[in-house]
């Protein structure tokens, strides 16, 4: 069967409609599934409800597992999660801006505890063509030599994985949340996030979502940037005027701040900031060059294990390090204000 994306949102809306009518009058057979407290703070009033959802809704209405803030009596917050029982919950949803915000009632002994559940944000993906590209560049040393490389079709996050995506990670997983140096969270990149934090979300969000997420290996990740194209950025050879935020690259942020993602036109494959914004974590070890490189995109393993690769260059770079095919290295704890990660 073939929908437009608007035959589909209209489906789906009169769905979702549907299911809180029967919700609101009663039928156990709308209940959205079991929930579960993972997480709880008296002093905070804070508590993360882990919601398994019946088969058939995430289905039909295409709901994502969640996790999220949830606002319930505290002594009964307080009992649910000493005694790690799982309640039944009757959810009513509503889509906003494409994401599911859900309201829910735990009935228990003719009582209802209202909740209220706040979506986790997920990437938005691309899909990467399979393809084949060469890899490197004869500017430096450690961009040589320049080979083939043959790469399968994968997926990328559209954007760099902002503060509202990180954030919610955080919060689900009792982390601490990194600073954003007083730049502003919401859909700006996160920043000041280790290798070994930018994996913890990725095996998190595996968990969530049922289908694997990690990092883009160093040949995956210069092949999007290039997104079929030779020049030192994916649009030319000059850095120009307002394409992108680094340093000299004349935007508002340039030199100053990270940007919030999407600001400037994306490449070919549809990724944003793949020049310039925050440096990006990728999943191999250092190299000092690409001599033994493999030539089918996966991980190169092996070289100095105490350092990651690093792509894209970031706000505060010159436009020489934002290039396609320039690599820089950092030790894997380090968390600075120019890295984030896709």
């Amino acid at each position: 069967m073939f929908e437009t994306t608007q035959e589909f949102q209209t489906r789906r809306q009169h769905l979702l409609k549907q299911f809180n009518q029967q919700v609101q009058g009663g039928d156990t057979n709308y209940q959205a599934g079991t929930a579960s407290l993972t997480h709880y703070n008296a002093d905070q009033q804070i508590f993360l409800l882990k919601l398994d959802w019946q088969a058939k809704w995430v289905k039909q209405l295409g709901i994502l597992p969640q996790q999220g803030t949830l606002k319930i009596a505290r002594d009964y917050a307080k009992k649910l999660y000493k005694t790690g029982r799982q309640k039944r919950l009757f959810v009513t949803a509503q889509l906003v801006n494409n994401r599911f915000e859900t309201k829910g009632m735990l009935r228990e002994q003719g009582r209802n505890w209202t909740i209220e559940l706040l979506s986790i944000p997920i990437p938005e993906m691309v899909t990467i063509p399979a393809g084949r590209f060469q890899m490197g560049s004869n500017r430096s040393g450690d961009e040589k030599p320049v080979h083939g490389v043959s790469i399968k079709t994968f997926a990328m996050s559209r954007y760099e994985i902002t503060f509202d995506e990180y954030d919610a990670f955080a919060e689900a997983t009792g982390r601490e949340k990194p600073s954003d140096q007083g730049w502003g969270r919401g859909h700006r990149p996160v920043i000041n996030v280790s290798w070994h934090d930018a994996v913890a979300y990725t095996k998190w969000l595996t968990e969530q979502m049922g289908q694997e997420y990690r990092l883009p290996t160093e040949a995956e990740w210069e092949y999007a940037a290039r997104a079929g194209t030779e020049t030192d950025y994916w649009w030319g050879n000059e850095i120009g005027s307002n394409r992108a935020n680094c340093h000299g690259s004349g935007s508002q942020w340039s030199g100053k701040s990270t940007s919030p993602v999407g600001s400037f036109k994306a490449n070919p494959f549809g990724l944003f900031d793949t020049a310039g914004n925050v440096w990006e974590w990728c999943a191999d070890n250092w190299h000092k060059n690409y001599k033994g490189a493999p030539t089918d995109g996966t991980v190169w393993k092996g070289g100095d294990e105490s350092y990651r690769v690093l792509r894209g260059g970031s706000w505060g770079s010159l436009p020489v390090y934002c290039r396609s095919a320039f690599r820089s290295r950092s030790t894997s704890d380090d968390r600075v204000q120019f890295v984030g990660f896709r």
